[in-house]
């Protein structure tokens, strides 16, 4: 068996996309599957000898409906094929349909939902009658990481969903950055500095940090200066886009990791950095109303999620940090996100899933 991802976005290491089908790779050759991806042929990053940049703008459908079907008369035995998508949209479902159209064999899709149907389009009726079009030419399997969005899909599909575990939280190095041994490093991770993680919040940090002393320092990418964030001796600016043994330097090195992401997209959509952080062991503050509040409460830790916008939120930082009761529970549940959230562990479901 041959597993095909298909990669419409993929273009830097900005994100998990990469490192989320490095891991696939990984665990289908645990039980001795093959994998191959296709990916844009605009990507500038270095990939694994069989992947293949096969796609076009993702933005037009008919390029990249042409791109796909190409690319799908090449593959040689399409019977003992899946093509699996993580990280699609509506307009990736309706070119992949399109390249199928023609085809002869019958094809097998896997597909892993990782945002709420409130993220989609109609509420996801549009995805929907994407998956009518596509079950004309192809055999649907539905998968997603979170619980919650399980059953919120499955209410809107009206189709059962695979929960899989998040196959690339295991930290691989245990470098880190020097740092200040009297300070409370506090990451937030990520180039991508949009407003759905946090960025208001982590504004109103800088902004505190600027006008009182506090044993804390900030960690942020650069781009984030130029959206409000306060530059001052408690700001620390990195590159934006690290690569992945910096990225992992980082979270070995920070103390606390700030993840205040915006309930309304992340209230049943999983954060595959807050998989890292606590399978690393590293105590993440998160928002309230979020999946990650879900999964907290899981281990008794509702002390991770604080209140944001609070002019006492240094004091909070402290606070929590200091916290022995909160670290034993951190504890116990890095242990059970190591033997969940693992390669061993996602190969085991995903092969449940041929059955």
């Amino acid at each position: 068996m041959k597993y095909i991802s298909l990669l419409p976005d993929l273009q830097s290491q900005v994100g998990h996309i990469l490192d989320y089908h490095l891991a696939l790779k990984e665990a289908l050759a645990r039980r001795g599957y093959s994998h191959e991806a296709w990916v844009p042929r605009a990507c500038q990053i270095d990939l694994p000898a069989s992947w293949s940049k096969l796609l076009l703008n993702p933005k037009r459908l008919y390029c990249n409906s042409r791109a796909h079907f190409l690319a799908l008369q090449q593959v040689a035995d399409p019977q003992n094929s899946i093509l699996f998508l993580e990280h699609f949209r509506l307009i990736d479902l309706f070119a992949l349909f399109w390249g199928l159209v023609f085809q002869k064999h019958r094809w097998k899709i896997w597909l892993l939902h990782r945002y709420s149907p409130l993220q989609m389009k109609c509420h996801g009726k549009l995805h929907a009658l994407a998956y009518k079009f596509l079950r004309l030419k192809a055999d649907l399997t539905f998968l997603t990481d979170s619980e919650l969005l399980a059953e919120q899909l499955q209410s809107v599909l009206h189709q059962k969903l695979t929960v899989v575990p998040i196959p690339h939280g295991q930290p691989r190095t245990d470098k880190k950055f020097p740092k200040e041994s009297h300070l409370i490093y506090c990451w937030w991770p990520g180039g991508a500095t949009r407003p759905a993680k946090g960025l208001k919040h982590i504004c109103h940090l800088s902004h505190l940090l600027a006008e009182h002393e506090a044993p804390i320092r900030l960690i942020v990418a650069k781009n984030s200066q130029a959206k409000g964030v306060i530059a001052s001796p408690s700001v620390c600016f990195i590159d934006d886009e690290l690569s992945r043994e910096a990225y992992e330097m980082w979270m070995n090195t920070a103390d606390i990791t700030l993840l205040p992401y915006d309930p309304q997209v992340y209230g049943a959509a999983t954060s595959g950095i807050f998989v890292e952080a606590i399978s690393a062991g590293k105590l993440p503050l998160i928002h309230r109303n979020t999946w990650m509040e879900y999964e907290a409460k899981k281990f008794g830790l509702r002390e991770l999620c604080i209140d944001w916008e609070s002019p006492d939120i240094l004091k909070q930082i402290e606070q929590i940090w200091q916290d022995r009761e909160v670290k034993k529970q951190l504890k116990n549940m890095q242990q059970h996100y190591r033997s969940y959230h693992c390669i061993e562990k996602f190969s085991d479901v995903l092969e449940s899933c041929h059955s």
